[in-house]
């Protein structure tokens, strides 16, 4: 009935509508965690309370995409595979660039909960030190702040086993290599 090119050409059409969702919960992402730099410590704090229920979607989203893909669905055998590896690498890096922004925001949200959150700029400087190096001379103070580090860890190493070593094992089994 559908001829192979139609069918590609249909599944490209789905993976170009992804490629702009993700994009577009990135800008969202990037621009409040620019407007909350503006309204950091402020009375209108109230205000960033649904933006932050987004954001905690769209992390569990991530979480729910890789451990899905990568973890259960990973296996050839399961029915996974991916359009282009190279996509999906850029598509994962997207996806760990939006949780580096996505805590930035929460910890400046829950600034109270960490010693050394004076401004904007050092929550994200904590959400990269901790997603480069997991740790960073910020140090939480309360179980909120514990919370949000051991969270951000979990991401960080899901990313580093699960995502990393089968997209570099896709990317060696394009090329022929078996190893």
């Amino acid at each position: 009935m559908w001829s192979e090119e139609g069918v590609r050409y249909k599944r490209i059409r789905l993976y170009e509508a992804v490629d702009r969702y993700v994009l577009g919960w990135f800008a969202f992402e990037i621009v409040i965690f620019i407007a909350m730099l503006f309204f950091f410590r402020c009375d209108c704090k109230w205000f960033f309370i649904v933006p932050l229920i987004f954001i905690i979607y769209r992390l569990l989203e991530i979480l729910q995409a890789w451990v899905s893909q990568f973890i259960l669905g990973g296996v050839p055998v399961r029915g996974w595979k991916p359009l282009d590896v190279y996509r999906s690498l850029v598509l994962v890096c997207v996806g760990y660039v939006e949780i580096i922004f996505s805590y930035a925001f929460i910890v400046l949200f829950c600034w109270e909960s960490f010693d050394g959150i004076e401004y904007g700029v050092k929550a994200l400087h904590y959400s990269v030190s901790n997603a480069v190096t997991i740790g960073s001379d910020v140090v939480p103070r309360s179980w909120l702040g514990y919370t949000i580090f051991g969270t951000q860890v979990i991401f960080i190493l899901l990313f580093i086993t699960a995502v990393i070593g089968f997209i570099i094992g896709g990317i060696t089994r394009d090329k022929g290599n078996t190893g």
